[in-house]
C-alpha cells in the first residue's frame, strides 16, 4: 500500500537521522537559540491525568516520561525540531544545544496525548492525496521514540472542511483519523517559531 509505506519510510528517516546525530555529532545550529517557554500555558495536574486517560488519544500505553526522543518534520520547508532525552534534560539535536525544560516537556506532552475527533470510514490508499497523506503533500510528519525503542508516527495531511482538525495516519492502522487541530497548531508554532529568522536591532542613529 502506497500510503503505508510513505509511512514507514518517513519514520525510517527519523530514526536513521537520530541515530546518525548520536553517533556523529549535531550539525552547526541554524540561529543563536531556541525559543524559552512554549508558546501556550501547561495544563493543570487534573486537566493533563484526564488527557492521559484520554481513550481518544492516537498514540496509547505510555506517558511522556517514557519518551526518549521525538521529532516534528515540515515536509514542505524541511524544518525538523528533534529532542533527546537525556535523564530530566532535553537536547535539540539539531542545535547541538540543551532545550527549554518547559517547552521541551509541553511539546513532548502534546505529542503524547494528540486526541481523535473521529475515525474516517475505509479510505483506499490510492485517494490518500485527497487529504494530503502522501509524502508529497503532507502537512506533518510526527514521530516519537520510548525508551524501550517502541516507535511511534503519525503523518499529518489537511485541514478538515470545518478546520477543526487534519486528516491523519497513525502508526501501521489501516484507518485514517481526524486529529484535533489546536495541539497541531501549537506544535507547528513552535517549529516555526525556531526557524524564524533573528530580529534585526536597530542602532541608534549618530
Amino acid at each position: 500500500m502506497k500510503g503505508r509505506s510513505t509511512l514507514l519510510f518517513l519514520t525510517g528517516v527519523f530514526l536513521a537521522l537520530l541515530v546518525l546525530t548520536l553517533l556523529q555529532g549535531a550539525p552547526a545550529a541554524p540561529r543563536p537559540a531556541l525559543p524559552d517557554s512554549p508558546p501556550v500555558a501547561t495544563a493543570g495536574a487534573a486537566q493533563s491525568q484526564s488527557l492521559l486517560d484520554s481513550p481518544a488519544r492516537i498514540f496509547t500505553g505510555f506517558a511522556p516520561a517514557q519518551m526518549q526522543a521525538f521529532s516534528i518534520l515540515d515536509p514542505d520547508t524541511g524544518a525538523t525540531l528533534s529532542l533527546l532525552r537525556d535523564g530530566d534534560l532535553w537536547t535539540a539535536l539539531e542545535f547541538d544545544r540543551p532545550a527549554d525544560p518547559a517547552a521541551a516537556e509541553a511539546l513532548a506532552f502534546t505529542m503524547a496525548v494528540l486526541p481523535a475527533l473521529e475515525t474516517l470510514a475505509e479510505v483506499p490508499p490510492a485517494d490518500y492525496a485527497g487529504y494530503g497523506l502522501t509524502e508529497a503533500d503532507a502537512f506533518l510528519l510526527l514521530s516519537v521514540l520510548l525508551r524501550d525503542n517502541t516507535r511511534h508516527v503519525a503523518l499529518i495531511g489537511d485541514v478538515t472542511p470545518d478546520g477543526l482538525g487534519h486528516y491523519a495516519l497513525v502508526d501501521d492502522r489501516p484507518q485514517v483519523v481526524v486529529v484535533d487541530a489546536r495541539p497541531i497548531a501549537f506544535i507547528v508554532s513552535y517549529l516555526r517559531q525556531v526557524y524564524l529568522p533573528p530580529t534585526a536591532t536597530a542602532t541608534p542613529a549618530p
